[in-house]
């Protein structure tokens, strides 16, 4: 179960990096880049730092590669712009939840005009 004042460091992380990576670090692979969310572990050395991007499954595996490239350097600006005991150490991973949603809305979709098609059949 997650504290209150770990969804607060949470959202400080999220923030703070989405901000490095907008702004600071310069790797040509890493563009229209969105942090999702991020989970800390209990004891707080490790950081899950999920993205999303616009793009096809090169950009994505080319944006990962850029970010595990940059972590240093952002673990590093990090430690400058939040006042923390430990900076935890940064691990990327691609969030497929807004593909699923997109999936799922999508079937939605398909079910809906489906009804509607039966409506006007059967009607």
């Amino acid at each position: 179960m997650r504290s209150y004042n770990q969804e607060r460091i949470n959202d400080l992380l999220r923030e703070a990096i989405g901000q490095i990576v907008d702004r600071d670090v310069k790797d040509p692979r890493i563009h229209f880049v969105t942090i999702t969310r991020v989970e800390t572990s209990v004891d707080r050395r490790y950081a899950t730092i999920f993205f999303s991007i616009l793009g096809g499954e090169d950009e994505r595996d080319n944006t990962l590669t850029g970010l595990k490239n940059a972590t240093p350097y952002i673990r590093t600006r990090l430690a400058n712009m939040v006042s923390l005991r430990r900076i935890p150490e940064l691990r990327f991973k691609y969030d497929r939840n807004i593909e699923y949603s997109a999936h799922i809305s999508q079937l939605l979709n398909q079910i809906k005009s489906e009804r509607v098609s039966d409506e006007e059949r059967d009607g």
